[in-house]
């Protein structure tokens, strides 16, 4: 005897409701198992993509001031969560006239692809969620807009991006003091302008 499909009834859907800002799934009648079971594995699913998503974003300033000759870092970080890899960072800037990639990090390696980058760019390695760009021997040219990509594969193997832009400054002299705190202080965290 063929398998009778599931009968399509709209109290047997689940039902989604928001509390307290999380996904509450009220279950449909058990008189239709078969449809109960498959809203389950649905909600695991929603709810697994929207609760990680909730957690993976970026970071960073939307401003960094820096000094013509001296060094820079562009912060961009986020808090590592279980189940989720990072599969490939990108840095790319916008200057007034062109834009391009400036750095990627993928499973082959690191690569700088903007020839006035090369020897003057680094991404930390070993520090989980710390994404950000440390540029040497800043050039006025290097002012401009950066923005800081992620791509994280979910163990369903879904891909997750987020991205975060920082409007890069290059002033020649040394910044006032007010600037100069402002760049070493972001959000309770110190960063470090040489």
């Amino acid at each position: 005897m063929p398998e009778q499909p599931v009968p399509y009834c709209l109290h047997c859907l689940p039902v989604l409701w928001v509390w307290r800002g999380l996904f509450v799934m009220l279950s449909p009648p058990l008189h239709h198992p078969e449809a109960a079971f498959m809203a389950i594995a649905f909600f695991k699913k929603l709810s697994f993509s929207i609760l990680s998503a909730a957690f993976l974003d970026l970071t960073g300033p939307s401003e960094i001031k820096g000094v013509w000759k001296a060094s820079a870092t562009l912060p961009c970080a986020y808090v590592p969560v279980q189940d989720f890899v990072q599969q490939m960072l990108t840095w790319m800037v916008v200057h007034d006239q062109s834009s391009g990639t400036i750095f990627q990090r993928d499973s082959s390696g690191d690569q700088v692809l903007l020839a006035e980058y090369r020897g003057r760019v680094s991404v930390p390695k070993d520090t989980p969620g710390n994404v950000s760009l440390h540029i040497l021997n800043l050039e006025v040219s290097d002012r401009g807009t950066y923005t800081c990509q992620v791509t994280w594969k979910a163990r369903n193997n879904s891909l997750i991006a987020r991205d975060i832009t920082t409007k890069v400054e290059v002033v020649k002299g040394k910044p006032s003091k007010e600037a100069e705190q402002e760049g070493k202080v972001w959000r309770g965290k110190v960063l470090r302008i040489e």
